[in-house]
């Protein structure tokens, strides 16, 4: 009987692997796959509605050309249907000015971030504080990423040191600071 060489053993064990993959290839993907915590209810909710990604405290940060434009922190943050859907909770964005000082914030308890239209929808107890010291609240607000512009249609507050103003739409030009309120506008003076 002929011995097979120690160096023609060394292949058996890949060869062997190779074979029966079919076999135990399934169950170790299945395993392998990223889960959604099923032991809290935010994740029993979202694995009940298909929802496949999620994370908790989440800090996003946006630059162009080395440059910081935005940062966002949320409570958690899940997909909804696709990766270009994306939502959050507990929300509150930061844009940054030209110079670096100027600030804006906004918080809100939901928002929806569209990355195909670059659009971020916040709701739900909108408030702002602008670089030029004014505050904002609204129910609902858009932020247009390309034309670094917030806006808003459901109505609007917007209080400075000496005055109110209501109306129904709001359009703020972050690189600016311009504000603009239309729609049976009211403005107290103090």
């Amino acid at each position: 009987m002929k011995t097979v060489p120690a160096r023609h053993l060394f292949w058996l064990a890949p060869l062997a692997l190779l074979l029966t993959s079919p076999l135990w290839g399934p169950p170790v993907a299945r395993f392998l796959l990223p889960r959604i915590s099923e032991t809290s209810a935010k994740g029993a909710e979202l694995k009940s509605a298909g929802k496949t990604f999620a994370m908790e405290d989440i800090v996003f940060t946006q630059s162009n050309k080395g440059k910081r434009q935005w940062r966002l922190k949320a409570a958690s943050l899940y997909t909804a249907g696709s990766e270009e859907d994306i939502r959050l909770d507990t929300v509150e964005a930061e844009f940054i000015g030209d110079d670096d000082t100027q600030r804006t914030t906004i918080s809100g308890d939901r928002a929806r971030y569209q990355s195909d239209l670059q659009l971020l929808s916040i709701n739900d107890n909108v408030a702002v504080k602008a670089a030029n010291g004014y505050e904002m609240h609204a129910p609902q607000l858009r932020f247009q990423e390309k034309e670094r512009l917030l806006l808003a249609d459901n109505g609007v507050t917007v209080t400075g040191e000496r005055f109110q103003v209501t109306g129904q739409r709001l359009r703020y030009d972050l690189a600016t600071n311009d504000v603009r309120v239309e729609g049976r506008v009211v403005c107290t003076v103090r």
